[in-house]
């Protein structure tokens, strides 16, 4: 119950966030700033809307990439759901939406979960640029 209580007023504190901060998202796990893209087409993550700080970017080879607890995570394109990535200690599942569209890019808003081999799992709003 304690952990359900952290997660859900950790995720509500994170999304009514308006700083740059590293933001930590419950006790166990902390999603850092990425040092560097993947390259290709994709859409890069960030907490809001017009943040330069990127915690998630995912290519349209199906590449990915996270910072989690201070260690360069990799992931893979799911087999069974487009929307989903895994690597051996998480996998990640993105929902989002258009809110904007221009010319081979758009911007996205939506959630982000993140599920850990030891189970714990967070979800976090994100706002997302996407282009060529």
């Amino acid at each position: 119950m304690k952990k359900l209580f952290a997660l859900i007023f950790m995720t509500t504190l994170l999304s009514s966030a308006t700083h740059e901060l590293s933001p930590t998202i419950n006790f166990l796990i902390k999603i850092d700033p990425i040092d560097s893209g993947i390259g290709g087409a994709g859409c890069y993550y960030s907490l809001s809307e017009n943040s330069k700080t990127i915690l998630f970017i995912n290519a349209v080879s199906g590449a990915a990439s996270m910072k989690i607890d201070g260690k360069n995570q990799t992931f893979v394109h799911s087999t069974e759901n487009r929307n989903e990535y895994k690597n051996d200690e998480y996998s990640l599942f993105i929902l989002t939406e258009q809110i904007e569209s221009g010319h081979e890019s758009t911007k996205e808003q939506g959630f982000i979960t993140i599920t850990s081999k030891e189970g714990e799992i967070i979800k976090t709003k994100v706002f997302a640029d996407c282009g060529a």
